[in-house]
């Protein structure tokens, strides 16, 4: 199975996965930057700008990225981007399948951190009030 598009967005938005794609650099920069998606598949020779100039444009990256190329050897530079994964054309649909899966693990972790994060913020919050015990009951019914 090859993969014909150069760039290839995923972006969640109320619980649906939208697709986009780009079929250069430039473009991608600016499909990226408007959609903000989560997961980004990126080819490495692109016209204009390699994948990796690319990403060095995007002032915001908070997303993950999956190189997807022919050339094996831009492997330890792609590690050097942060990729999640880096897959050689032509793709076998269960190495495909294995840096989605890693997506949407990545994701799913974030999102908890990001969860365990607030709840520390408010405990400290809590700490640093230093409420006494009369305080923090005194607005509650029945106390």
């Amino acid at each position: 199975m090859e993969l014909r598009v150069r760039l290839f967005l995923v972006y969640e938005k109320v619980n649906r996965v939208f697709f986009r794609w780009s079929v250069d650099s430039e473009e991608g920069v600016k499909v990226i930057e408007e959609y903000k998606p989560q997961v980004v598949f990126l080819d490495i020779e692109m016209p204009w700008l390699n994948g990796f100039a690319m990403l060095q444009r995007i002032e915001r990256r908070d997303f993950e990225v999956i190189f997807v190329t022919a050339y094996d050897h831009y492997a330890i530079k792609a590690i050097k981007f942060s990729a999640l994964d880096y897959l050689v054309k032509p793709v076998e649909i269960e190495d495909l399948k294995g840096a989605v899966g890693k997506a949407v693990e990545r994701q799913s972790k974030d999102k908890e951190n990001q969860r365990l994060d607030l709840l520390l913020e408010n405990l400290k919050m809590d700490k640093e009030q230093k409420w006494g015990e009369a305080d923090c009951f005194q607005n509650i019914k029945g106390f």
